[in-house]
């Protein structure tokens, strides 16, 4: 039965990798487009009930990439509709959403202090205010990315 599940996970995981990849190779769109393409994609499906079946069968094969993503906030809001009416709209998607952007902002920012190397990092609120502010990173002699004369880092490390 586990062997059966992981299959069908990898099965269909696999299945969206390839569709991504043809979008890739066979379009100008930028990665970032295609992601919140496939998140849309997953927020449609999941609205008018068509994702959830696959859930059901496929497991996290369905779950893990950003269509399940894009379901889980449709799910998300279609409860807290529900449950609390139109207000709903709005804090359905932050509840139903709020542990995978959770999980997904502590990643970013405290992994690479797990990897070592935190030294030649500034604090995340002056990497943060660097990217904001919509400065051009460019990498030194040492690889380090900085952004003009200010010594914030940014660009990979944010």
């Amino acid at each position: 039965m586990i062997i059966k599940d992981m299959l069908l996970a990898f099965l269909f995981g696999g299945f969206l990798c390839v569709i991504c990849q043809i979008i890739i190779d066979k379009t100008s769109l930028a990665p970032a487009r295609i992601l919140v393409i496939f998140v849309m994609l997953g927020i449609f499906l999941g609205a008018i009930g068509v994702y959830e079946p696959l859930i059901e069968i496929f497991g996290c094969g369905a779950t893990l990439p950003l269509s399940g993503y894009g379901a889980n906030i449709a799910k998300g809001v279609k409860n807290a509709i529900l449950e609390e009416g139109p207000i709903g709209i709005i804090t359905g998607s932050f509840t139903a959403a709020s542990a995978g952007c959770t999980a997904a902002l502590h990643a970013t920012v405290h992994v690479p202090y797990l990897r070592g190397g935190a030294s030649r990092r500034r604090p995340v609120a002056e990497r943060c205010a660097a990217a904001f502010a919509g400065k051009l990173c460019a990498a030194d002699a040492g690889g380090v990315p900085s952004c003009g004369d200010s010594g914030v880092y940014a660009g990979a490390w944010v």
